[in-house]
């Protein structure tokens, strides 16, 4: 059998000794070393998944670091899917290629702690391809402040705390952090007084004094019908991890008209579109003017390393962006070269970028009037609600992240409508 191809483009730390007892039929204990070793190569470079691609006659394994997908080595194909059966039996999954996606979640310790890892696995055309999503605790409990939330911001929240009612909504796309924001609202909540039930799929992170469902559609426990039993148990509070369906929309404003606390997710583009999609699953907009209490529109973005990010002359892609979107071009912006202390990434962590809207009175009665979505965000804007992007360029110019990780959040310049007024804050 001929020596694996270790590609080394990201993590030059990476542990590869233990690559060539792959090799050893007769060493049924080499993929497990060399499995760890990798799992623990991936914790050290804050990696949230590990993807094991096909690619033919070899295995890409890249890390998933702050939200980028980095190359870490290429693999022949039967020395890779030794590692990928190794990583499926440990999980309780068929080690045998899989015909249909499965998916599964393991526990694994490594220098004395638990860490938590949800498998998926689908059939490819050129092989079978797996994620490990290593689910990080410490990111769970991350508060409020933590987040990347203006001041302002915590202060709109911070009132509805005060006066917990309806539903809150947290949207935006697949890993743009909902639930790390969901559960940091949790954590404001003081749970220990009140009865809290969730409905999750999956449920990622175990919370002490909270009854957590999971999903399981199998056995016909949709979101829809655990939060018709959530009901049932006399909660003060219900987390719904997403409205997905009319069915479940319907159940989440049945809660929150009901006098429930309700916190949830909707995949939307903004705060604005929360309203549309609600519509679109079939809620009457009085429905939703009633119910709807508070949204969250939020995208991630890595930050600049901190060791060696300074300011110089925009690029012109920079220039070019900043006056599409009607943005002066400055004449320094901050960027991160990269160094040893961020793997000469330029980026280390991530941060958030929000859009929050407190339903006052006024947004009660535009949403009432059956707004469409362009003037309603024309209304968050008079109403001095800062949209995403304006959010993003705070921190750009702040030097928390720079422009070209706005560009690649996807939130297009039209969605601007006209400029902020500061005359008119939201009034929870």
């Amino acid at each position: 059998m001929n020596e694996p191809l270790p590609i080394l483009l990201h993590a030059p730390r990476l542990s590869l000794a233990l690559v060539p007892e792959l090799n050893a039929p007769d060493d049924p204990a080499a993929g497990q070393r060399w499995g760890t070793s990798l799992l623990a190569d991936a914790i050290r470079e804050r990696a949230s998944d590990i993807h094991f691609d096909p690619l033919g006659d070899v295995i890409r394994v890249r890390f998933r670091i702050d939200g980028a997908l980095h190359d870490v080595v290429t693999l022949q194909e039967a020395l890779g899917q030794r590692l990928v059966r190794y990583f499926k039996a440990s999980s309780d999954l068929d080690p045998v290629t899989a015909l249909l996606p499965t998916n599964s979640h393991m526990q694994f310790q490594l220098d004395g702690k638990t860490i938590d890892l949800r498998i998926a696995c689908a059939p490819c055309v050129t092989g079978e391809r797996m994620t490990l999503r290593i689910l990080q605790h410490a990111r769970a409990a991350l508060r409020l402040t933590e987040l990347g939330l203006a001041e302002d911001q915590q202060e709109w929240i911070a009132r509805w705390l005060d006066d917990l009612n309806g539903m809150l909504l947290v949207t935006g796309p697949t890993g743009s952090g909902k639930t790390t924001t969901l559960y940091a609202l949790l954590a404001e909540m003081q749970l220990m007084r009140h009865s809290v039930v969730t409905i999750e799929d999956p449920v990622e992170y175990q919370i002490a004094g909270v009854s957590q469902m999971q999903v399981d559609a199998k056995h016909g426990l949709s979101f829809a019908e655990g939060l018709r039993a959530a009901l049932r148990l006399d909660p003060d509070y219900i987390l719904l991890g997403e409205i997905r369906d009319p069915d479940s929309a319907e159940v989440a404003l049945e809660a929150a008209s009901t006098g429930h606390v309700l916190l949830s997710t909707l995949h939307s583009r903004d705060a604005a579109g929360a309203v549309t999609m609600l519509r679109n699953l079939g809620l009457a907009s009085q429905d939703v003017a009633s119910s709807l209490a508070f949204v969250l529109a939020q995208r991630l973005v890595r930050k600049l390393c901190l060791e060696c990010r300074r300011e110089e002359a925009p690029t012109k892609a920079d220039a070019r962006w900043l006056r599409a979107i009607g943005e002066p071009v400055p004449a320094q912006v901050w960027r991160a070269p990269g160094c040893d202390a961020c793997g000469h990434d330029g980026y280390t962590e991530r941060t958030a970028v929000f859009e929050v809207w407190p339903i006052d009175e006024e947004s009660y009665d535009v949403i009432l009037a059956d707004t469409g979505e362009h003037a309603l965000r024309d209304h968050l804007r008079m109403r001095g609600v800062r949209s995403i992007l304006r959010s993003g360029l705070e921190k750009a110019r702040a030097g928390i992240t720079d422009f070209s990780e706005l560009r690649a959040m996807g939130v297009r310049s039209y969605l601007e409508g006209p400029r902020r007024s500061e005359s008119h804050p939201p009034q929870p």
